[in-house]
């Protein structure tokens, strides 16, 4: 806090300080370390006289302010803090002018400081302010802060309705640098805007321009300021309307229709979810395995409630992050219903969770043909026809599905994938699935060998009916089935794709085969029986009577040559 400087001079010689103790030791010794070395000198047994001035240096004070404001139905609570960097020499008290309408309300929260208004007041003190020291029980010299905070009530505002909140502007005086930054937060329910016409201030980030040392994790909004300013903030107040608390972005359910008319079941969730506690209600009769629930790969216990209701905790789980559910049991039952779980609403909790995309994988025996789907799914892979039917290169898997609902989440580890399935694999999705049975799935299925054996016996049947009949009308009778066919693809088309395969081909080519063969043979045995045709015999002379005789005249002029000729071919039949 002191400045010295050096007046005369006498049989000394000015030098570094670092050369000063380059080859003599410091009496000092380590003592006085609030000291610093400013000026060195060296000299001899002649006489030596030196004189210096000390002057004590004027404080320098900069002066930070961060003013908050918390705006809530009904009251805005604000907070000042100040921070204070005074160097060089210490002060007894410092000023701070506040609103006059202000002076009563603010309360000095920080320890150790107290104020008093200034009797009387500075001349330079602005209208409608009022002039505060501010002391301590020492003088301030270095770092220091404190914190002021006062309410102000106002009124309730109605859904839908403005009103603008004037922030009130409190000012050190007597320092070398002011500033600041004023952070303004609110209540969910409102919405604040500064209102136009706000002056001497620089709007910044609220969560990365803030002051070093400074946080406000609800901010809004922040201005910046270095000299006078105002500043006037709208708000506008809504009606908070309920989300949903749990939101399940994926789904994958595996479901094995067994033999033994039981299906084992596997469900899949990747969940978001802000509560501790998650209902799930499972289909009537259901039985656990050992290990029924596992989340992101982890064993979990369930938690039992009333009719077949169950509580998953949630309880370290991250509202942010998602997480994987996995679910397993077994349901009696077969193919002709198939039930999924339900997140039911929990009363005064939360709603009926959001559902996103679902995926199904229902795996039938491999002797059972897949003849029709009902309820609200739809099948999702292009090669659906490739699937029913098997076709070479298809491959029957649901792994990408696996990986798609675990997609971003940490695994533990890897239970998900050592779910057993066995049989025919037949894929369904939908979106937002009602609670059964509307959400439901219901299939209908077939055994395999029947159907070939109903398919071959139909075609025998035609083959047989049309076997005698005419080109023409064979082709007609296989023109009427290929349009049935495509009749029945419009309107049930898993059928008609279960029936469209290699087995109605077969059945198709033995007929025609059959109708061939069959030709053949008509055509040999018609050849067999057609008798051979007698030679033609001439033809008897006719006589012609002349012009102008009557045709009866001729014949009774020669009775006798007629009568000759009528014995001689009696004679000659003879």
């Amino acid at each position: 806090s002191l400045q010295i400087t050096s007046q005369s001079v006498s049989g000394m010689r000015n030098v570094a300080i670092a050369e000063a103790h380059k080859d003599v030791q410091c009496v000092r010794d380590g003592r006085f370390a609030g000291l610093r070395e400013v000026l060195a000198f060296v000299f001899t047994r002649d006489p030596a006289d030196l004189k210096v001035a000390v002057e004590r240096r004027r404080p320098h004070v900069t002066a930070r302010q961060l003013l908050t404001a918390r705006i809530e139905t009904g009251v805005v609570k604000y907070e000042a803090r100040f921070f204070y960097d005074i160097l060089y020499s210490a002060v007894k008290s410092l000023r701070l002018d506040v609103p006059e309408t202000l002076a009563g309300e603010i309360r000095i929260a920080s320890g150790g400081i107290s104020k008093t208004t200034i009797t009387p007041q500075p001349d330079d003190v602005p209208e409608g302010y009022v002039a505060w020291n501010l002391s301590g029980d020492s003088e301030f010299l270095g770092a220091r802060q404190f914190v002021l905070s006062w309410e102000r009530s106002t009124q309730e505002l109605e859904v839908g309705k403005s009103t603008d909140y004037v922030l009130p502007n409190l000012r050190p005086m007597n320092v070398d640098r002011a500033w600041g930054q004023i952070v303004v937060s609110k209540a969910e329910t409102l919405d604040i805007r500064a209102a136009e016409g706000f002056d001497g201030l620089r709007p910044i980030d609220p969560q990365h321009d803030l002051m070093p040392g400074v946080s406000v994790a609800d901010a809004a909004r922040a201005f910046e300021f270095h000299d006078a300013w105002n500043l006037s903030i709208t708000t506008t107040r809504y009606e908070l309307e309920e989300v949903k608390r749990t939101s399940i972005e994926r789904a994958l359910v595996r479901m094995v229709v067994t033999r033994s008319e039981r299906v084992s079941v596997q469900a899949l969730y990747r969940i978001r979810s802000a509560v501790q506690r998650l209902a799930v209600t499972l289909p009537g009769e259901s039985e656990f395995d050992n290990d029924p629930l596992y989340i992101n790969g982890e064993p979990k216990s369930l938690e039992h409630g009333e009719q077949n209701q169950l509580f998953i905790p949630l309880v370290n789980q991250n509202p942010e992050t998602p997480f994987v559910l996995e679910l397993r049991y077994t349901v009696p039952g077969d193919h002709r219903q198939l039930d999924l779980p339900t997140f039911p609403g929990q009363e005064g909790l939360q709603t009926d969770p959001a559902i996103q995309k679902v995926e199904l994988s229902v795996y039938l025996p491999n002797e059972m043909a897949l003849l029709d789907a009902k309820g609200p799914w739809t099948n999702q892979q292009g090669d659906w026809y490739s699937k029913l039917n098997r076709l070479p290169g298809h491959q029957l898997s649901d792994e990408h599905l696996l990986r798609w609902v675990t997609e971003g989440v940490g695994m533990q580890s890897q239970h998900a994938t050592t779910f057993a399935v066995d049989g025919r694999l037949y894929s369904f999705t939908t979106l937002q699935p009602a609670p059964p049975p509307n959400g439901s799935l219901r299939l209908v299925a077939w055994d395999a060998r029947a159907l070939n054996l109903v398919v071959f016996s139909g075609m025998a049947l035609v083959g047989l009916v049309f076997v005698r009949r005419s080109a023409q009308s064979k082709l007609i009778a296989l023109a009427i089935i290929m349009i049935g066919l495509v009749i029945v693809g419009v309107f049930a088309p898993t059928f008609a794709m279960q029936m469209i395969d290699g087995y109605l081909i077969l059945a198709i080519v033995v007929v025609l085969v059959g109708w061939a063969v069959a030709g053949v043979v008509q055509r040999a045995t018609r050849a067999e029986s057609t008798p051979t045709a007698p030679e033609a015999s001439e033809p008897a002379t006719v006589e012609t009577p002349t012009e102008g005789q009557s045709p009866f005249e001729a014949d009774d002029e020669n009775p006798e040559q007629s009568e000759t000729g009528t014995n001689e071919g009696g004679a000659s039949d003879a």
